[in-house]
């Protein structure tokens, strides 16, 4: 009933109803606590008035609990990505997709319940939980999508993932609302169970990808059928595992996740795939702090109801522009799109930058360029900085160290995140916005430069030919040439497992 058998309409409803659901409850969870802020301070209050503090919270203590609650999301999300490589390499994508979706539900409820018993911790105990499912889902998604539609719908398709991040937002930031069920946190809360339960229902029919079940499980007639089920029998697809076999070549042989990292440091076009993917995702970096704090930032200038109708007309021009993206992502190069609109995002930062300072100093109409330049950072972030960032380190990397790297491209961005968003604040109150400088410009001009230089064009290529380029080799790499390489590959790996075995 599901099965799209490659018609390229289906293919992208499809993954886009996936994307949405499997993507909901890290992008919702995000997004609300921008607008239900005050719902949610009278909820910690409420509670520790009714354990015996009749004043409830200080606001030194609810600005330590209300930071601790936005950024505990990072741990979670964290520990999830770390073990995506376990579950996605020894379980298959669709597995660790469904196991997601479950965690995710029990984080959703336990979340629920912590409002209803007014207990703080309770819910920052159930919030880890439910971003651990976010941490595997991301990653997992990324890699499903990457495998299992054909070449030249896979930019499209992959494109959807962020894009469906930013559509959540729109809702999110509108139930957070005062108006809606900003002060009913139970039910803002409870509305990620709808999603949860669909994602369930969508996933149990889908086939697992046709180059796990050919690669990892080496079951010929299973990779037959899910590959007819995704791309369809016009797809060709006895030629199309034939092409898989070219990545299937490298990758006959399964090594500890341990041994894949070390190896993924060592040699130099892995290494190459790994540093892209971690330069090209730490250029997105400034949209936590837009996500939950433009409205604070437009606050230097306007009333907050004005900076908060703002904000979220930037959330809807950044999900509008996203759209837009997806549907002109085969038309242009990925390096293209990347670079072009990573130059004008950092521009844009830097018209921030300037029009705030002259709103400060000399007032009138300045304060509106600073309007103008977080609509364009969010219209360049969601027509292609965004989306491809995401999912470009999947199109560089071959099959068998695929999902290690991409773990650890978000892995190190989520530190990164971290880091930064909890930085922010503090260098902000100290420089004022003259912290946007060594926190976003400068390691975005790095970023762009060594990406300009090293990445390699993947739209409408296999990834064999992707990684050959990587290499260093032509680009019409053949198959008795990746067999010779892989022979010396797979003696190296037999050494290394039986040196890790003594």
């Amino acid at each position: 009933m599901l099965a799209p058998q490659g018609n390229p309409k289906c293919l992208v409803a499809l993954f886009g109803l996936l994307a949405i659901l499997t993507n909901f409850q890290d992008s919702y969870s995000n997004s609300y606590a921008n607008t239900a802020y005050n719902g949610f301070r009278n909820f910690f209050n409420d509670s520790y008035i009714e354990r015996g503090s009749p004043h409830g919270l200080s606001k030194w203590s609810f600005t330590f609990l209300w930071s601790f609650f936005l950024n505990i999301w990072t741990f979670g999300f964290l520990a999830g990505t770390f073990i995506t490589p376990y579950l996605t390499d020894n379980y298959g994508r669709k597995m660790a997709l469904i196991l997601s979706a479950m965690v995710s539900l029990l984080g959703t409820s336990l979340s629920v319940i912590a409002v209803l018993v007014k207990s703080p911790e309770f819910l920052l105990v159930a919030r880890t939980i439910a971003s651990s499912s976010s941490g595997v889902s991301f990653n997992t998604l990324v890699v499903f999508i990457q495998e299992a539609v054909p070449t030249n719908v896979r930019g499209t398709c992959s494109f959807l993932i962020e894009t469906s991040f930013l559509f959540i937002n729109v809702f999110g930031f509108a139930f957070g609302l005062d108006v809606i069920l900003g002060h009913y946190i139970d039910l803002l809360i409870g509305v990620g169970l709808i999603p949860g339960i669909l994602a369930l229902l969508i996933m149990f029919p889908l086939k697992e990808t046709p180059k796990f079940l050919l690669i990892h499980k080496n079951d010929n007639k299973a990779a037959l059928e899910a590959l007819i089920f995704y791309q369809g029998e016009r797809s060709n697809p006895k030629k199309q595992l034939e092409t898989m076999l070219l990545e299937a070549k490298e990758d006959k042989i399964d090594i500890p996740l341990k041994k894949a990292l070390i190896k993924v440091i060592k040699v130099g076009h892995l290494r190459k795939a790994l540093l892209l993917g971690i330069l090209s995702i730490q250029l997105i970096i400034p949209v936590w702090t837009m996500l939950y704090l433009s409205s604070l930032l437009l606050e230097a200038h306007f009333s907050a109801k004005v900076s908060q109708y703002t904000s979220f007309a930037y959330i809807v021009l950044e999900c509008s522009a996203g759209i837009v993206g997806a549907s002109i992502v085969e038309n242009f190069g990925r390096k293209r799109m990347l670079l072009t609109s990573a130059v004008v995002n950092t521009l844009a930062i830097v018209a921030y930058i300037a029009f705030d300072r002259l709103a400060f100093y000399y007032g009138g109409w300045f304060k509106y360029g600073c309007i103008g330049s977080l609509f364009s950072y969010g219209i360049t972030y969601g027509a292609a900085l965004g989306p491809i960032s995401v999912f470009i380190s999947t199109e560089l990397t071959p099959q068998k160290y695929r999902s290690i790297i991409q773990s650890t491209v978000l892995a190190v961005n989520t530190i990164m995140q971290f880091i930064i968003t909890f930085s922010v604040l503090p260098l902000y109150n100290l420089l004022d916005i003259w912290a946007f400088i060594p926190l976003f410009v400068i390691p975005a001009i790095f970023c762009i430069s060594y990406i300009a230089h090293a990445m390699p064009e993947t739209k409408g290529r296999e990834i064999y030919e992707i990684v050959a380029e990587l290499r260093g080799n032509d680009s019409s790499t053949t198959l008795s040439t990746l067999s010779s390489e892989a022979i010396s590959e797979q003696e190296e790996d037999k050494k290394d497992i039986a040196d890790l075995k003594l």
